[in-house]
């Protein structure tokens, strides 16, 4: 046994010194190698760079062939030609180069960085590098990228057009990028997306196409792109996105939409990202968030913060989000007012941003429907420190009393009370429990302004909200004071919208009035109110010419003379209770004046112009005009245009030409007749044929044939 343990431990000893001397050996060869292959480029390098064996961590690689040119500035500002031909990664940022040419067989180059430089364009023969797998040209100034710019470049991985002047893309530009993940195009000059940009590109995960000037998502721009997993389009201008504009993302998690000019959410339109995890939606001029908004999209995290519009979020905005765990809601500076049933079966939802808003009060309800919440920030609001700020400071009680009470409220030390005045800037856990009560007022939020100037036809839309204890009920009055509730209201042109919205359409002058947002419970009652005046169109007719059997009537007043869209004039005899006869009036009648045939002498007749708004009528202004006496020696004009003025103003210039050419002809005779004597040698006789009147001919002839008579004139 003991001959076994010492056989045992003469082999483990052999290996172990086996093992450290074939260890020592490797380690010398490969520095042996290392310092070898370093001076690698030593007999060929440009002139101020660094060729050498090297890590490079811009490439995150290890140990390639690598030359270094940063900052250098070479002859002309051209790509240098003395460049190893085995070089693995290339570094010429920084080298105000003007212009690229790859006429070096670069067939080992893996990383190339050409990034700020001066660049306008790209070589022809820049695919040819076919080995590269990452190509950085960020911060360059190319405008246009043509087609097949990349087509050689097979195995290219990432690409980098970042921070250029790019305004045109051809169609087929990135085509033959099979392996590409990665394409750069933020801070370009970008208006539109063609779907035939992105065509061969299914390796595409990550799409950066921030700080652009697009405008709008059109409808399956990206439906090619069914690997990609995210895309980053903040700092556009999109306003609209079509539908379907999201179609062929099935596997797109993260979407970033930040600071862009969308005032809707694209509800419908999320519904076509199923796997999308993560929405960036800040700094967008949405004013609220709307019923079913958000309705079972697949969300993990949501932002929408820093919307300086915002002022509502809707009952059930936020409802089915079953995975939805945090949701950023801070720093909208107009957010006044959340619904206490925003959230219907967000059980998942752990952390609630909603500090550095405009909210007077949260409701504990809206609290209690998030069975999972654990973090809730509500400081830096302006806090009605009254019976709605009552769960906040139980909240706070309790942890104090029980250790073992973890509160989801965080910072209480900035819960500052804005309401009543008697609390104003006080902190809200420094006020006793019998500072505040159970129950208390209504307290109304108006979203309306003191006083509205409205014309005709156009629609009325007043909102405000409530909080108290108990829960307030919310009626609308009207100047002629009837008072309207949801539940009394019927159809016509009156609408209440979940009774915070009141809508009046089409409205008269004698809507004219003040209206009233009312609050009422056990506890008190609110008002708010604003005042509505209804202007009528500023359109007036009047009589331009009267005979006895037609007249002609003329209109101004409107803000576009040449635009009459949705008016009308009616008429009929006065003293008559028949129908109106209808002359609509739009862009093609190019005149402001209309005649009215066939009329009865001495006869009154009503004129009146009318505005059409959808199928209701509002008379702007009516006038009488009364026919005159036939006089049978009058021939009347009964319609007047403009064709009709140009005709006569032609006839009249053409006369004129034709009386100057006559007059030239005659002048052009007499010359003749006393021109051609002057050949004769007898003076006396060339007397006796000159007409004397033309010795003394002035110049009284028009300005139209001015030159040619002057000329006829000296002449004589």
């Amino acid at each position: 046994m003991l001959k076994v343990r010492i056989d045992l431990s003469v082999q483990l000893f052999s290996f172990l010194v086996m093992n450290f001397l074939f260890s020592h050996i490797v380690t010398f060869e490969s520095d042996a190698t290392r310092d070898r292959d370093s001076n690698w480029a030593s007999g060929l390098c440009p002139e101020n760079c660094t060729c050498k064996m090297m890590d490079y961590p811009k490439y995150k690689s290890f140990f390639n062939k690598t030359v270094v040119c940063i900052g250098v500035e070479f002859v002309n500002n051209v790509f240098p030609e003395n460049v190893p031909l085995d070089v693995q990664i290339l570094d010429l940022s920084h080298c105000h180069l003007v212009r690229l040419s790859f006429k070096l067989p670069l067939k080992n180059l893996r990383f190339l960085d050409i990034s700020f430089n001066n660049l306008k364009m790209l070589d022809r023969q820049i695919h040819k590098l076919t080995a590269l797998r990452r190509l950085i040209i960020q911060n360059n100034s190319i405008s246009y990228l043509q087609n097949g710019a990349f087509s050689g470049m097979m195995f290219l991985e990432v690409l980098d057009l970042s921070n250029n002047q790019l305004y045109s893309i051809e169609p087929h530009t990135f085509g033959g990028l099979n392996y590409l993940k990665k394409l750069h195009l933020q801070g370009n000059r970008l208006h539109h997306l063609s779907p035939q940009w992105f065509i061969s590109m299914p390796s595409l995960g990550w799409l950066f196409l921030s700080n652009n000037l697009i405008g709008r998502l059109k409808a399956n721009v990206f439906e090619t792109l069914s690997g990609l997993f995210t895309m980053k389009l903040d700092g556009n201008r999109i306003t609209h996105i079509e539908s379907g504009a999201f179609n062929g993302l099935t596997h797109l998690r993260i979407l970033d939409m930040t600071d862009n000019q969308l005032q809707t959410i694209p509800t419908q339109e999320l519904h076509d990202l199923p796997l999308l995890q993560y929405l960036y939606f800040d700094k967008n001029p949405i004013l609220r968030i709307p019923y079913h908004a958000f309705h079972s999209v697949n969300l993990t995290m949501l932002t929408m913060s820093y919307m300086p519009e915002l002022k509502v979020i809707e009952k059930e905005s936020f409802s089915n989000l079953k995975h939805l765990v945090t949701l950023q809601l801070h720093d909208n500076s107009e957010l006044v007012y959340i619904d206490p049933k925003t959230f219907v079966n967000c059980s998942r939802l752990k952390n609630l941003y909603l500090h550095n808003n405009k909210l007077g009060s949260v409701s504990s309800v809206l609290k209690d429907s998030l069975p999972a919440l654990k973090t809730l920030h509500l400081y830096n609001n302006e806090l009605e420190c009254d019976c709605n700020a009552m769960w906040i400071k139980q909240e706070n009680l309790k942890e104090k009393s029980n250790t073992t009470y973890r509160s989801v409220l965080f910072g209480d030390s900035m819960l500052k009370c804005s309401a009543p005045p008697s609390k104003k800037g006080k902190l809200l856990r420094d006020l006793p429990l019998s500072d505040l009560n159970f129950t208390c007022a209504p307290v109304l939020i108006p979203l309306f302004k003191n006083r509205y100037n409205l014309s005709i036809g156009e629609e009325l839309h007043l909102e405000c909200y409530t909080m108290g204890l108990p829960f307030p009920q919310i009626s609308w009055r009207l100047p002629n004071k009837t008072i309207l509730r949801k539940e009394n209201l019927q159809s016509g042109r009156y609408k209440i919208h979940n009774n915070s919205t009141f809508i009046l359409k089409y409205l008269y002058e004698t809507d004219t009035g003040t209206y009233s947002c009312q609050a009422q419970s056990v506890s008190g009652f609110d008002v708010k109110s604003t005042y509505v005046t209804v202007n009528n169109k500023p359109v007036r007719i009047s009589p331009e010419y009267v005979a006895g059997n037609f007249i002609t009537i003329s209109w101004n007043g409107t803000r576009n003379q040449w635009s009459m869209t949705g008016y009308e004039i009616h008429y009929r005899q006065s003293d008559r209770s028949d129908k109106f006869q209808i002359i609509p009036l739009d862009r093609r009648l190019r005149q402001f004046r209309y005649t009215f045939t066939n009329l009865t002498p001495l006869t009154t007749y009503m004129f009146c112009i009318v505005y059409v708004f959808e199928t209701e009528l509002y008379t702007v202004h009516c006038t009488n005009i009364t026919t005159n006496d036939l006089d049978l020696n009058e021939i009347g004009i009964t319609h007047i245009n403009s064709k009709m003025v140009v005709g006569v103003v032609t006839s009249i210039f053409m006369l004129l030409i034709l009386g100057c050419c006559v007059f030239v002809i005659r002048r052009v005779g007499k010359r003749k007749d006393y021109l051609e004597p002057l050949y004769s040698n007898d003076t006396e006789s060339l007397m006796d044929v000159i007409p004397l009147e033309s010795m003394y001919q002035g110049q009284t002839t028009s300005a139209a044939c001015s030159s040619r008579t002057s000329l006829i004139q000296s002449q004589d």
